[in-house]
């Protein structure tokens, strides 16, 4: 929950604004962060009773005497999903620094949320990725696609078209882009967008054989937004729309598509 590299990156991101020593600490007390390096993996007596009592400890002078590896200042516990899951020190004159406390209690457990929800947005993304890699090259007596589906809240029902778009940039697929680019899209809840490969990404767009004029308008719209966010040279490849069985064959013909698409020509249909 709370690593090395986790803490590492809260007191880079705390010392920005605020100038005094930071520690970080595990419930049991040893350090795995700070903003002086000799501090980690020494025990601190303080952390370890302010993670037992769930409460703000001030650290007075006499504490620095009596206590094992404090100094003078205030710790605060680190909370996640109601439990403590750490402890985050600042030193210095308990009456300067107390009334920055809520502060750096509030901005390290917005540091920690956010971070917990990019893992899952991560995770989710590589589960999705997966399945869509399994429909599209295994074998349909080879995989129960339907209890898949199910799990993520997808209907293979819907007859889909694969459209295949490459950005011929690889660094249109940082992270951030790639959000916007989810954003902008305006997917249904049972379309599918995944990374494939480098600059390159697939996606499933809901649609029938007799949507084909709406379907070109949605890849014009597309190929816009993406030219408007600075990306060149965007090419897109369109299969057919096909039944969940026959998404291989779609798959297929989008690939074919993207490989015949040209600056002159940037959206094929198979």
């Amino acid at each position: 929950m709370l690593t090395m590299t986790l803490a590492e990156k809260i007191v880079d991101e705390v010392k920005k604004v605020l100038t005094e020593e930071i520690i970080i600490a595990q419930t049991n007390g040893t350090i795995i962060a700070a903003t002086d390096p000799a501090r980690v993996g020494q025990f601190h007596e303080g952390a370890y009773l302010t993670s037992f009592e769930g409460q703000k400890r001030i650290l007075t002078k006499d504490d620095q005497q009596h206590m094992k590896g404090v100094k003078a200042g205030i710790n605060l516990p680190i909370y996640f999903k109601q439990e403590v899951i750490g402890v985050i020190g600042m030193t210095g004159d308990p009456v300067h620094v107390s009334p920055f406390g809520e502060i750096l209690r509030k901005m390290t457990e917005l540091l920690i949320h956010e971070h917990e929800f990019f893992q899952e947005t991560e995770t989710d993304e590589r589960q999705l990725e997966a399945f869509v890699f399994d429909w599209l090259h295994l074998p349909e007596t080879a995989i129960d696609l339907t209890e898949k589906a199910s799990r993520l809240q997808l209907d293979i029902n819907k007859e889909r078209a694969v459209v295949l778009i490459d950005c011929q940039d690889e660094s249109f697929m940082k992270q951030n882009q790639y959000k916007e680019l989810k954003e902008t899209l305006h997917l249904t809840m049972q379309e599918i967008i995944v990374r494939w490969g480098h600059a390159r990404f697939l996606l499933m767009l809901q649609t029938t054989a007799d949507d084909r004029k709406a379907l070109q308008q949605r890849l014009f719209h597309i190929h816009a937004s993406l030219t408007a966010q600075g990306t060149q040279g965007v090419l897109i490849g369109a299969g057919k729309p096909a039944a969940a069985h026959l998404m291989k064959q779609s798959f297929q013909q989008a690939f074919r598509a993207l490989k015949m698409a040209h600056a002159d020509t940037p959206i094929v249909f198979d």
